[in-house]
Parts: C-alpha cells; structure tokens; sequence
C-alpha cells in the first residue's frame, strides 16, 4: 500500500487562479479512495491575507482511514512556493550547491522551532554548516558532536564557528526543574555550570522581571560556557592557534529579533 506522502506526490495537480485578492493555487487531492477534496488556498505574498489564508487552510482537513493530513500538506505547499519564489529565479546558485558545498561558519545553535537560522541571519543555502542541539550544547566527548566538528573544522575548513543562544530558552529553564525523563537531565548537565556562575553572583530573584533577567544572564553564561568547552576538542584548538579559526559566542533576543556578540 502507499503511503499517505507519496500518494500526495503523485495525485496534486495545482490551478492557478486570479482572484481580486491576489493570485491563489488550489491543491486538489484526487485519486484517493475515500479521500474528501481539500482546497488549500495560498494567497499570493503580494496579499496581506496570506498569512490568514495559511491559517485557515489548515482548518480544511483531508481525511483518509481517519487520520487527518494537516502539516504535510502545509509542508508540500510550501516547498512549492519555495520553487516557484526562491529555487527557480536562483538556479544557478542551487545547481552548483547540488554537486559541492563550501561553508563559512559552522554554526552551534538551539533545536528551538522559533529559531530558524538562515532566516534571521539572512545567509544563503550554502553558507552555514549547522549543528542544532537542545540549549546549543557543546557536550565534552560527545561524538556525534566531534563529528560534525571535525568535518566542519578539517574538510569543510569553516573560517568561524559560532555559538548562538537564545531568550525564552526551555533548556535554560528546565535546569530549575526536578525531572523524571531519561536522557534530558543527562544532557542539560552540560550546561548547569552556567546556572551554578550565574546564582553565585546574584541575589536570589524575587519579582518576574527578576526572574527574567536572571534566565537572560544564565543563557548568556551558557554561551560562553559552551566556547569554554569546544576548546577541549584538541582540533578545534589547534585549528584557532594557526588562526585559521574564529569562535564567537551570539546570544539571539525573541522578542526584539536581535543578534548580539557575547564576550
């Protein structure tokens, strides 16, 4: 039996229709036994109901055998507009990307949904080597970690490696948080020192906004901890004693879409 993705791949056609309130594409899932037809409208990014528009089509729900399809076909709506907006007018530029990669930066940040790293650095498919982890960790003898170091430092020879943190960091805040999970306390060890810095300097925080401020300076600390432990890669090290390497600590503010250095 086929799956439910490649059955959406094989059975969606697109329309394009011109309507007064911008251009829209309707996916029509067809081919599909017992399968109710679901219009997605996507407005055009001319239009400022698009956004409204990707809202409620995810409220129109095909079914099959009871499951609902959703998200899927959200994603595959947006790899189209991808294609169609960025994929095509750039060709050139994802041509020569399909047979070679040259990075700049190997870049250490959060698995946070909120964070999507190309998009608030604005770098192009191509430009940054990435390494996400919950609380943008970098464990001490962690292999998969040395892995994607050594590849990045030896055969990519990224020029910068950077570790971004963020605001709102779940990571950061579960260190307060006695838990019951099987590999999440264990991982966020490589980060409690920071918690540990941070209290021994301040006053306990008794009202939010000191709450607040002190999560603020623990995820900072955990930035510069984290670059405290890339150093113990001995070929990190050595890559940054012939200059050939930079490491820089970001920390990257939700609510204001900053990114600021952390020294």
């Amino acid at each position: 039996m086929k799956s439910h993705m490649r059955a959406l791949l094989v059975s969606c056609s697109f329309r394009h229709l011109q309507s007064g309130s911008g251009l829209s594409c309707i996916l029509v899932l067809s081919g599909i036994s017992r399968i109710q037809i679901t219009k997605l409208y996507l407005i055009s990014r001319k239009s400022e109901n698009y956004w409204q528009a990707t809202r409620d089509s995810e409220r129109e729900v095909a079914i099959r055998g009871g499951k609902k399809l959703i998200m899927i076909d959200k994603l595959l709506l947006g790899n189209y507009k991808f294609r169609e907006s960025d994929f095509s007018p750039n060709i050139d530029h994802y041509r020569e990307l399909a047979s070679s990669q040259h990075p700049s930066v190997l870049w250490i940040g959060c698995s946070d949904s909120r964070l999507q790293t190309g998009h608030i650095t604005q770098a192009k498919a191509g430009e940054l080597f990435i390494q996400r982890n919950i609380g943008n960790i970098v464990p001490v003898h962690d292999w998969n970690f040395a892995t994607v170091l050594e590849y990045a430092v030896v055969h990519l020879k990224v020029e910068d490696v950077v570790i971004c943190g963020h605001s709102n960091c779940g990571a950061i805040r579960a260190l307060d948080k006695e838990s019951t999970d099987s590999y999440i306390p264990l991982w966020l060890n490589n980060a409690r020192e920071a918690k540990v810095r941070v209290d021994k300097t301040i006053s306990p925080p008794v009202t939010p906004l000191e709450k607040e401020e002190r999560y603020r300076q623990i995820e900072k600390e955990n930035v510069r901890l984290q670059m405290e432990h890339i150093y113990t890669y001995p070929l990190l090290k050595k890559a940054v004693d012939k200059k050939r390497v930079e490491v820089h600590g970001l920390y990257y503010d939700l609510e204001n879409g900053a990114l600021t250095r952390i020294t």
